[in-house]
C-alpha cells in the first residue's frame, strides 16, 4: 500500500497547551510537541459538530510549533493519521 494516500489537511482551534519534549539519544527525533485541536464539521444530518483531535509534531515543526503557536490560535495543517492522532508533516500559513 502507498503510504502517500495518507493524507489529512485540517483547520481547527487549539484546545490545550502545547506540551514540548526533548527526546536524548534518539535514533528518530530529537523534539516533540502534543497538544489538541477542535473542528468543526457539519454531521449527516446538516447540523453542526466539533471534533477534537491529537496531534504531534516532531523536529522542526515542533520548535515552530511550540514558539509560535498558543492555546485558542487558529491552525491549518497538513499531516498523515495514526492510530494515535494526527502527525503534522507542514503547517500552512495564510
Amino acid at each position: 500500500m502507498n503510504k502517500t494516500i495518507n493524507i489529512c489537511c485540517l483547520y481547527g482551534r487549539i484546545i490545550s497547551d502545547i506540551e514540548f519534549n526533548f527526546f536524548y539519544n534518539s535514533k528518530w527525533h530529537n523534539s516533540q510537541v502534543e497538544f489538541y485541536i477542535e473542528i468543526d464539521f457539519k454531521n449527516s444530518t446538516r447540523e453542526l459538530s466539533n471534533q477534537k483531535l491529537y496531534i504531534k509534531g516532531y523536529d522542526d515543526i515542533a520548535d515552530i510549533l511550540y514558539k509560535y503557536y498558543h492555546k485558542d490560535d487558529y491552525i491549518q495543517i497538513t499531516g498523515i493519521v495514526t492510530s494515535e492522532g494526527v502527525e503534522v508533516n507542514d503547517i500552512i500559513r495564510g
